[in-house]
């Protein structure tokens, strides 16, 4: 297992071992070109068909939060702007992350979030925790 996968529960399906930068972010459109840190993942994929959901976590700098941005299409028009969103509105795309990820966000706090379809078949949910120098970044990506 890949250290920086999340556990998963002994009753989870797996397909087969893949590797997150061969096999599972191309599959979402993902490219992570630059440096990141304190990288998690974890991915729940479909039994029936080839949807399923990858979660990602990780830190990283401004410039590389702007080339991820851009490499994902969110910044060719005003309607993939990032748009400020309270901790507390967040429940809405990431209530079905699981608790044992830690993905908490203050209810208080403000947070840029991106939510954006890549083609017909694919939707990106960006969300930037926008303190301090380098940037928390989570992100959770579909397919059908």
């Amino acid at each position: 297992m890949d250290p920086r996968e999340y556990p998963q529960p002994s009753n989870v399906v797996r397909l087969a071992d893949r590797d997150l930068e061969k096999n599972i972010l191309p599959q979402y459109g993902i490219r992570l070109s630059c440096g990141v840190e304190r990288l998690r993942y974890a991915e729940d994929t479909s039994l029936v068909g080839s949807g399923g959901e990858l979660y990602l976590r990780f830190t990283t700098s401004a410039s590389c939060l702007d080339t991820l941005v851009h490499s994902l299409g969110m910044t060719d028009d005003s309607a993939s702007e990032p748009h400020a969103v309270m901790g507390d509105q967040l429940d809405y795309h990431f209530r079905d992350v699981p608790e044992s990820y830690g993905w908490t966000f203050n209810p208080t706090a403000t947070y840029s979030a991106y939510d954006q379809a890549i083609g017909e078949r694919k939707r990106i949910y960006l969300v930037v925790d926008p303190n301090g120098k380098d940037k928390d970044i989570y992100l959770i990506a579909e397919t059908d």
